[in-house]
């Protein structure tokens, strides 16, 4: 019985700890998918930069719109994507809501895990 009702706290525990941290970790893979394109050898144009990212946003399940990107070319070869997206959790009396502001500028700061403490 002991077994049965630690199974359940634990499952409630990956469930809630996915909820209101798995945009945290949603956010992070999406920064670095937008460095991962922006930095291909063979650039490509605006177009097809934000049809790739998109498909990748929808497969991922990000709530970020198409419009919420932003796409700068500084230079020929350079490309800059920001974007800017709100994500709101709730569970009961529990709530988070996040503001997520990724962008291809601080690659440098992109490690492999996300920094949780900043959020």
């Amino acid at each position: 019985m002991k077994f049965l009702i630690y199974g359940f706290l634990m499952a409630g525990a990956i469930f809630l700890a996915n909820m209101f941290y798995g945009p945290i970790i949603k956010n992070h893979m999406l920064e670095g998918k937008m460095i991962n394109l922006v930095n291909e050898p063979r650039l490509k144009d605006d177009f097809y930069l934000m049809r790739d990212l998109m498909v990748w946003v929808e497969e991922n399940h990000i709530p970020v719109k198409q419009e919420q990107f932003v796409l700068q070319r500084p230079q020929p070869k350079e490309v800059i994507l920001d974007a800017t997206y709100k994500v709101d959790c709730k569970f009961y009396f529990l709530e988070k809501h996040y503001v997520f502001k990724p962008t291809t500028r601080n690659e440098e700061a992109h490690g492999i895990l996300p920094d949780f403490a900043a959020y």
